[in-house]
């Protein structure tokens, strides 16, 4: 189940009405006939079904076909972001500090958003809820949160995951004036230890358990402007590694060049994939992200001198392979 708008622009998607789309298989699509009338912000799965969250109201659907309104939100401005976690589905309205919560999706409680704690993302562990935020709490009820004794501090954290062996938080800390991305991993959930993020030029957006580690998605926005979609990986929340997925809005390709045995394609914002068989592209090594500039964006390409040499608004850059 997803929504999305068909806009002239990407920033308009969050204000205009989206559509619904359904799918069995995540390969082929179908269009619904379900006119929320306004932008479809988050939307999450849980033992009731689909809950969609608007700007202005929560829709519920058990068969992602057919939708009703059930909770009309304290405010239609800013994102209401929804998670379900043990049974529960929680609405945070960070504007109008309330968290609304429900078990069936249809019946909602508000009660008082924990703004000491200013919960982002929460998951549960055997008898409590852990929760990231301006620190790492725990909580009974997902409401009232309780600061562990050993959480850091002077942070922003966005996310945290776990596949019950290894936890792991990431977000933003403060260091001399200027705001780094970092994670925190723990064996046991109590004893966290701090990683720097600072050579993962994208940040993270969410993460998910998989074979030998964790895998997600992430970009980098400049003035709210993702540079394009990135897929991450981590065997432990300490090494990781990313390589592009899609382009952005503007990240077109600008030009080919070939070997004759590997083709290069390069475009703007750092956008360069490859092929040795013309119909499987893989993502090359991405550019750094420079502050307040971005990942260069490059022009033209070309292979001579056993070498594949582009050009961009950086400079010129070569390449013995394509890839890095």
């Amino acid at each position: 189940m997803m929504f999305g708008a068909n806009t002239e622009y990407a920033l308009e998607a969050a204000y205009v009405p989206s559509e619904a789309f359904v799918s069995t298989d995540a390969m082929h699509w179908k269009k619904i006939d379900f006119k929320p009338g306004e932008a479809i912000q988050d939307l999450a799965w849980g033992t009731s079904g689909f809950v969609a969250v608007g700007r202005e109201n929560v829709f519920t659907s058990t068969d992602g076909k057919n939708w009703r309104k059930t909770l009309k939100l304290g405010n239609n401005y800013g994102s209401h972001p929804v998670r379900y976690v043990k049974d529960t589905y929680f609405i945070y309205g960070y504007e109008e500090k309330k968290v609304y919560t429900s078990k069936n999706g249809s019946q909602w409680t508000t009660s008082t958003l924990d703004t000491k704690a200013n919960i982002h993302d929460l998951v549960w562990l055997k008898d409590h809820y852990l929760g990231v935020g301006n620190g790492i709490y725990t909580s009974k009820n997902g409401l009232h949160w309780s600061k562990q004794n050993k959480s850091p501090s002077g942070v922003s954290l966005q996310s945290v995951f776990t596949n019950g062996k290894t936890y792991i938080a990431v977000g933003q800390v403060q260091v001399n004036g200027s705001s780094r991305q970092v994670s925190y991993t723990s064996s046991d959930s109590v004893n966290w230890k701090q990683h720097d993020l600072s050579s993962l030029h994208v940040t993270v957006y969410t993460m998910y358990p998989v074979n030998g580690g964790f895998a997600g998605l992430g970009s980098y926005n400049q003035e709210s402007h993702p540079d394009g979609t990135y897929s991450i990986y981590t065997g432990d929340g300490v090494k990781w590694s990313y390589k592009l997925a899609g382009t952005s809005f503007s990240g077109d390709f600008t030009a080919l060049a070939t070997n004759g045995r590997r083709t290069v394609a390069v475009g703007h914002e750092g956008s360069i994939i490859y092929t040795d068989n013309g119909t499987q592209w893989k993502s090359a090594t991405p550019f750094s992200y420079k502050e307040r500039l971005g990942r260069a964006s490059l022009f033209d390409v070309a292979y001579g001198a056993n070498k594949f040499v582009a050009v961009g608004n950086g400079g010129v850059y070569v390449s013995s392979d394509g890839v890095s």
